[in-house]
């Protein structure tokens, strides 16, 4: 057999070779302020929401919990979109600080 395919068979009853894993990075702050951001949303907008329904708004002051509503739909995505990208970044390897920024990483 060729020696990569060797390389490839565990035998039954034998645990594989765990590799050592590094440790996973926290999540960085726009994470922290995106789901902040989007549970501040979220109850504004509920609350707008009730508003709406249960008060009866005078002639034209009704648009007021429209707008809030619209607003906070508007900022959750935007928050949802900072939490995602933040956790995103989070799951790719940091550069080492103490190697040169020209250094390429190996292949």
């Amino acid at each position: 057999m060729p020696e990569r395919q060797r390389e490839n068979i565990v035998p039954l009853g034998v645990e594989p070779i765990a590799e050592e894993q590094p440790p996973p990075t926290p999540m960085g702050r726009a994470h922290g302020w995106g789901t902040m951001g989007m549970a501040l949303c979220a109850l504004i907008g509920s609350v707008a929401l009730v508003s709406l329904i249960t008060i009866r708004w005078p002639a034209e002051t009704g648009r007021i919990p429209k707008i809030v509503i619209a607003f906070s739909v508007v900022g959750f995505m935007i928050c949802a979109a900072l939490a995602a990208a933040g956790a995103a970044g989070a799951t790719y390897a940091r550069r080492d600080a103490s190697a040169p920024a020209d250094s390429k990483a190996p292949d």
